[in-house]
């Protein structure tokens, strides 16, 4: 077996040349023919030792079919790289630097792929703009009342709530003046515009203010879910009136907008939350430790759902 080395013009073997001995168009120290300055006519060639090291011996072990080793050596230095006066700094300009220019038509051929925006396999359980495209709907309630979006003039009943203890208990709202109640209304009628959240006041007929709060907010509409909130003033406890609306609301999230699931959490220590959930025909499916911050420190929380396709329990009266 021979072995031969090959040294191709800006390739370097496996063996260490000297850099001037390797000439490469995209090398700094190549000096193209047509540049010539005055220090290069006065540079001093190099000595003979100098060139003798272009090429040293080179000991390569071969082991051949007789399994002795032997020493292969060029028998000359190559006439393929011609020795150049030693380069030094001078105010010649650089070369341009060294560009490939690559065919787009060898794109292809050489693996690399162009790939498109990546697009979910998976359609949206709600197409975008299904909600928003549609008024927000009026539906009637027990006892008389109905569910119907907020007005401005509902500002007075929005902002006692914030004042009752109860409901800034569970739901946090904060306190709010007549004023940023109406400022907080206008916003939640731009939310059902952007597919955000959905609110209903639960009030009596014509003009009477409201005496609660329904809606359903923290929409995923392409994974197809969303939860349930709810509060009531005193005026209106213990009727049933909240556990009907839960069941029209759910209805019209469910049935008309599509959805797939729909929870509803509360505080384990909140019991009547948990006795409308019940009534609206919403599972118990476990308790999330230590999951919502209230005004008394962490609680623990009721998770109940409601899946598309459950059976819809009967309507509370009264």
């Amino acid at each position: 077996m021979i072995l031969r080395l090959i040294a191709l013009p800006g390739l370097h073997p496996f063996f260490t040349l000297g850099q001037d001995d390797v000439p490469s168009p995209c090398s700094p120290r190549h000096i193209p023919p047509d540049v010539t300055t005055e220090r290069h006519h006065r540079a001093r060639p190099r000595s003979a030792d100098r060139r003798r090291s272009a090429f040293t011996w080179l000991k390569i072990v071969e082991t051949v079919t007789t399994g002795y080793p032997r020493e292969v050596r060029p028998s000359a230095p190559s006439t393929r790289f011609p020795t150049r006066p030693e380069h030094r700094p001078c105010r010649t300009p650089a070369p341009e630097p060294c560009a490939i220019a690559i065919d787009a038509t060898a794109i292809g051929a050489i693996g690399v792929r162009h790939h498109a925006p990546m697009t979910s396999p998976i359609p949206p359980v709600v197409p975008a703009g299904r909600m928003s495209r549609d008024a927000q709907p009026v539906f009637p309630a027990a006892g008389g009342r109905q569910l119907r979006p907020w007005r401005a003039a509902d500002a007075e009943a929005l902002a006692e709530a914030t004042r009752d203890p109860e409901i800034q208990q569970w739901n946090r709202p904060g306190q709010l003046t007549p004023d940023a109640a109406r400022a907080r209304i206008a916003s939640w009628r731009e939310r059902w515009a952007s597919e955000q959240s959905a609110l209903w006041a639960l009030a009596g007929p014509g003009e009477r203010p409201a005496v609660g709060l329904i809606g359903v907010a923290d929409f995923d509409l392409a994974g197809g879910s969303a939860e349930l909130l709810y509060w009531l003033l005193p005026a209106a406890r213990g009727t049933g009136a909240m556990a009907d609306a839960v069941l029209r609301v759910s209805r019209w999230a469910l049935d008309d907008l599509g959805l797939h699931r729909l929870r509803l959490t509360h505080s384990v220590a909140n019991p009547a939350s948990c006795r409308v959930a019940a009534k609206a025909g919403f599972t118990l499916e476990g308790t999330m430790r230590s999951a919502l911050l209230h005004a008394d420190g962490w609680h623990d929380e009721h998770l109940h759902a409601r899946i598309r396709g459950d059976a819809w329990p009967a309507p509370a009266t009264g």
